[in-house]
């Protein structure tokens, strides 16, 4: 959720609540969605405004469980699941952040502010997923999830969140982890060990240093100060009649107010505290605002029990972390010490409200997967199961629950249509099969122009859709013609998918998709396939490389005698000798980082491009949803084996500058015969299946500047007269046409 204000005021007292520790050869939780986003901020340097580069974030997930494993730690990852009703405010606000950011992002303000990619936490989860880790996702916010299976555990939460402070837990923020293993060797016995370095946060050494504060009154501390479910502006009155404490002159407004509650604190507890706030109101008031309070406070005492069996914790050593109070006692009338001659409270609070017009009306509320969601018991039973084990993503519950699907901002070119556009007749699909008994719409929520945002309501299809129970007892050949005929593609196709490997098809499916429903030249989908091919065949031959100096330092010489020893055909991609891989990679690993002249002139940077490769993302995403609904007929799309955004940005950047791309591929990969030969069958493939558009007839018209016509010069339609007229012409401005008349 987040507490406004509150992590900077732990920070500049952080000698007196952060400890250094050293974290090995223990237990630890990790809140996953704030993990993946700033693992990716921290430590993956990649270049957001081509869209992601997912194969390096990837391998940082990958380095950071290896280090927790070198120091035997034990990870238990708990993930976010939907939004709940009473935070779509906060939802819909940090979306036009979002919105601005990547407006704003552009090759020459690349690492200016992080936009993160649309499949952050997607490749967070597939690559948690493969490592074979311990991973479940809540119903909906997880903080408490969190806090009551780490007290269960006895062990710390590493996240970002500065609700980690109130929740009573051990808590070490990511900010203060080093990813890198130390060596430690115990005092009694010198055995070595390995450790991550970080500081942790005990809840008592914060209560102590205020007197004791009653950790009860945590969580209210939380609500008074503004959550993602309350705007803390609503306590203005509150606050007009708090004596504020004496703090540092460079102390913002905000931190005066936390160091001010918290003295405040210490000699009330939960209910009296609540009868003073609420004295601050109007009589009219009192009711809303109490309510509020308990709306509020709800996020603090809600632990889920269902998720241990997913990460093989014992039920019976969760202990709630639950803050009650009497709600009759606190409704009776306190005494009033507000002054009626007051303006309205409601006058100096800022409440973030939805457009009237553009948001439909919303009459569900949120459900617990608990209750009956879905009318079949079976079908929830399956949804339940699959969405906690992390198959299903969060979004699969705001679809369900709200029956509103939120368009992931991306880097795109705003004059155009939303990116996600492209994908609306795959969300229709992929509702129809979760909401089967619902008649309402599916709400998308997407980006307006430049800043705004926009709601439309998708109506039903009238298509024949499984259940999710029957599509368990389905074959796979059924359910991968199922997701055939759901897009409308026909036996012929499906009969070229049977001549590749298993892990081609969806990819394939998808490329073909997208150019059947957008308008995608035959460069971007060549670099698609090189991309592809680089990440699944090459990568796994040669090793994880991305930068040009360390790629030369370290083959330098390997690559040398490579060069001398290629003599293969090509048979397959899974054949591929290691020469020819290392070989082609040191032709194309520049590709992986962002042309230098791109970061001094604006022009250069291609939005249009930018915005096919959005596009695409949205395909790649909204078929892997329908495949994941259809129990996996193909396996997943993994998009970090699929999409660097760096290298298919320059890739299709250079490929659009040749008049015949094929005979350049024969120029540039002469070295790699084999290779040369595959891509160029790719190529015969994309040309004859996917209707993508001609390249050349796009971009390969170049506007040349007209040469400018003299001044004096006259233009007749004889270029013999002009001629002979010229001769006797004499120009007193230039000295040297005296010459034309000798």
């Amino acid at each position: 959720m987040g507490i406004r204000g509150l992590t900077t005021f732990i920070n500049n007292r952080a000698h007196l609540y952060l400890k250094d520790h050293e974290l090995h050869d223990c237990n630890v939780v990790l809140d996953g969605n704030s993990l993946a986003s700033n693992l990716y901020k921290w430590h993956c340097k990649s270049n957001d405004c081509f869209g992601g580069d997912y194969d390096k974030f990837a391998q940082v997930i990958r380095n950071f469980f290896s280090t927790l494993s070198q120091c035997n730690i034990t990870s238990y990852i708990i993930l976010d699941g939907g939004y709940e009703k009473r935070k779509l405010n906060t939802v819909v606000s940090r979306m036009k952040n979002k919105i601005c950011a990547a407006e704003s992002l552009n090759a020459m303000t690349e690492g200016s502010a992080p936009v993160f990619p649309l499949f952050l936490r997607e490749v967070f989860v597939d690559v948690v997923l493969s490592l074979g880790l311990k991973v479940a996702r809540c119903e909906f916010e997880g903080d408490m999830e969190i806090a009551g299976i780490a007290q269960a555990l006895n062990c710390p939460v590493i996240s970002y969140d500065s609700d980690f402070y109130v929740l009573g837990c051990l808590y070490i923020p990511f900010t203060t982890v080093e990813v890198t293993a130390r060596k430690g060797k115990t005092k009694p016995t010198k055995i070595p060990y390995l450790y991550i370095s970080c500081k942790i946060y005990h809840v008592e050494n914060f209560l102590q240093a205020y007197g004791g504060l009653d950790k009860g009154n945590l969580p209210l501390l939380a609500v008074i100060l503004g959550n993602d479910y309350i705007n803390g502006r609503l306590f203005a009155p509150f606050f007009r009649n708090l004596k504020m404490q004496k703090c540092s002159s460079n102390q913002s407004d905000q931190q005066k107010r936390i160091k001010s509650v918290i003295v405040w604190l210490q000699n009330e507890n939960i209910e009296s505290a609540i009868r003073t706030i609420l004295s601050r109101f109007k009589n009219h008031r009192r009711q809303v605002i109490l309510s509020q309070i308990e709306s509020a406070m709800k996020g603090y005492n809600e632990v889920n029990s269902e998720l241990l069996k997913f990460l093989d914790i014992d039920q019976s050593t969760l202990s709630n972390f639950c803050i009650d109070f009497n709600r009759l006692r606190i409704s009776e009338e306190p005494e009033s010490k507000t002054d009626d001659s007051e303006s309205d409270d409601e006058s100096g609070i800022e409440h973030e409200t939805l457009d009237s017009v553009e948001e439909p009306e919303e009459k569900s509320t949120v459900k617990s997967l608990n209750s009956d969601i879905q009318d079949n018991i079976i079908t929830t039973k399956i949804f339940q199961e699959k969405y906690r084990a992390c198959q299903y993503p969060a979004c699969f519950m705001d679809m369900i629950s709200l029956s509103r699907y939120y368009c992931v901002p991306q880097v795109e070119n705003s004059s155009a249509e939303h990116s996600h556009t492209i994908s609306l007749d795959l969300l229709k699909i992929v509702y129809q099969i979760l909401t089967p008994n619902c008649s309402r719409g599916l709400t998308i929520v997407f980006r307006n122009g430049k800043h705004g945002i926009k709601y439309v309501i998708l109506p039903r299809i009238a298509l024949d859709t499984p259940s999710l129970g029957e599509i368990q007892l389905l074959s796979v050949e059924k359910r991968q013609e199922l997701l055939l005929q759901f897009i409308s593609f026909d036996n012929s196709f499906n009969q070229l998918l049977q001549t590749f490997s298993i892990e081609w098809r969806l990819f394939f499916i998808s490329l073909k998709y997208a150019c059947t429903k957008g308008s995608f030249d035959s460069a971007i989908i060549y670099g698609c396939l090189i991309c592809f091919l680089t990440l699944n065949f090459i990568d796994p031959k040669v090793g994880f490389c991305r930068v040009t100096k360390t790629f030369e330092k370290k083959f330098a010489q390997t690559l040398a005698n490579a060069k001398q020893s290629i003599k293969q055909t090509f048979s397959n991609f899974e054949n591929l000798v290691y020469d020819e891989c290392l070989i082609f990679l040191g032709k194309v690993i520049s590709c992986f980082q962002m042309d230098s002249k791109l970061k001094m002139n604006y022009r250069l940077y291609d939005k249009e491009l930018v915005h096919s490769l959005a596009q695409m993302q949205s395909i790649f995403l909204h078929i892997k949803y329908l495949n994941a609904l259809l129990n996996n007929p193909y396996p997943l799309l993994e998009v970090h084996k699929i999409f660097d955004g760096t290298f298919i940005y320059n890739i299709t950047a250079n490929l659009r500058k040749r008049t015949d791309i094929v005979e350049y591929l024969n120029v540039f990969l002469n070295e790699c015969p084999s290779l040369l030969e595959g891509i160029k069958y790719l190529i015969s493939i994309a040309d004859s299946n996917f209707n993508c558009e001609n390249t050349k007839s796009q971009h390969m018209k170049k506007h040349r500047k007209k040469k400018k016509q003299p001044i004096n010069t006259e233009i007749s339609g004889d270029p013999e007269s002009s001629e002979e007229e010229s001769e006797s012409v004499f120009d007193p401005n230039n000295p040297f046409s005296i010459l034309s008349c000798l």
